[in-house]
């Protein structure tokens, strides 16, 4: 039975009582109580005749079995349709290997390591809302704090719920994700065409399960003084750009983790960079070189510091790009220049770590 009622509140609570067969006693409470609630001209249980034939009818609803998830009700605001809801239990490990990006309040699986706990069965795609971890609800507010549940539950088997990108039985998007998928700047043909390949045990493409971040190469780094702002990205990318330093061209990972930035060299595994978002000051890219990217930090705190470095590194899929500058900050303005137009993200700490950051995604990977 469905009615028009708006807010998920209500609609959890028709629910609860369809799943405890007791629609009914609304109506026999209410004709207990009759006075100033329905008006008898207008409403149907306002009328005497009506009302005992409404009430019969809720009577023989009540011997039906439904049977009802009441906890997938994360998007019971916005549609009647209920999604696809899995409850996993990983075997013990210290990290998942999903990278999740928040959106509209959500976690959104944004990539999947190999080999990782939450990649073995493929139960686990991207595009999928990861709704609880270890027993937390999983909102915006546990942006940061991801890492030290799945520390706290070390050594136990790994309890999760995952809100489906699609239905299993249609292969369809469940339509209240499409919207969030757009947001998170993730494909919806391209997500459904990989949950389907899973879903029929195909094998996953390469794009399907990524590794723990992207992989990119390190340029170099140049020196932009006591200056740290978005304006000396540009310089820097230039003076590393034009030859002005020796080229490192190194095949590194680059992960945006909990607390800090982390470039591994892929060959040695040896961790060439590390800085924490307190030390970045900024990052950015260029219109005119679209597969280049940058970002500045200090020696230290980037409110206190008074010597910056630009590192400078290209990734040959802009998306990344974007990904990556989207991981470290938001966007904060569209310059114009003379030269040359150039998008750049300023860094708000605070912002970041609070995971308030508006209606840009910030993604964060789980140890």
């Amino acid at each position: 039975m469905s009615s028009p009622l708006e807010t998920d509140n209500e609609k959890l609570l028709e629910e609860q009582s369809q799943f405890q067969s007791s629609t009914h006693s609304f109506i026999q409470v209410r004709k207990k109580c009759p006075r100033g609630v329905y008006d008898p001209v207008r409403s149907i249980l306002g009328d005497e005749i009506l009302g005992e034939i409404f009430l019969s009818v809720l009577l023989q609803c009540s011997r039906l079995v439904f049977r009802l998830n009441l906890n997938n009700s994360v998007f019971l605001d916005e549609c009647w349709e209920l999604p696809d809801c899995l409850t996993l239990e990983l075997v013990p490990s210290k990290a998942l290997g999903i990278c999740v990006t928040f959106v509209g309040g959500k976690a959104i699986v944004a990539g999947i390591k190999r080999t990782s706990v939450a990649a073995e069965d493929g139960k686990v795609c991207v595009g999928d809302i990861l709704e609880e971890l270890n027993g937390n609800h999983v909102t915006t507010s546990s942006h940061g704090k991801l890492g030290a549940i799945m520390r706290k539950g070390s050594g136990k088997p790994i309890n999760l719920t995952i809100i489906k990108a699609h239905h299993s039985k249609t292969g369809d998007l469940y339509p209240p994700i499409i919207n969030l998928l757009h947001r998170a700047r993730l494909d919806p043909d391209d997500v459904r065409a990989k949950q389907l390949a899973a879903l029929h045990g195909d094998v996953c493409s390469d794009d399907a399960l990524i590794m723990n971040g992207h992989e990119v190469t390190y340029l170099n780094c140049v020196s932009t003084g006591t200056h740290g702002d978005v304006r000396v990205i540009e310089q820097g990318m230039n003076l590393v750009l034009q030859g002005h330093t020796q080229k490192i061209n190194s095949k590194v990972l680059f992960e945006c983790q909990e607390m800090a930035v982390s470039v591994t060299n892929v060959a040695t595994n040896k961790v060439l960079l590390k800085h924490s978002y307190m030390e970045i000051s900024s990052c950015g890219k260029s219109v005119s070189w679209p597969l280049y990217f940058a970002y500045v930090a200090g020696d230290q705190s980037c409110n206190i510091s008074k010597s910056f470095t630009c590192y400078v590194f290209f990734c040959s899929n802009e998306d990344h790009t974007n990904n990556i500058l989207q991981s470290i900050g938001y966007i904060d303005s569209l310059l114009q220049q003379t030269r040359e137009e150039t998008v750049l993200w300023q860094h708000e700490y605070s912002l970041m770590l609070a995971g308030e950051l508006n209606s840009i995604s910030s993604e964060e990977t789980l140890f």
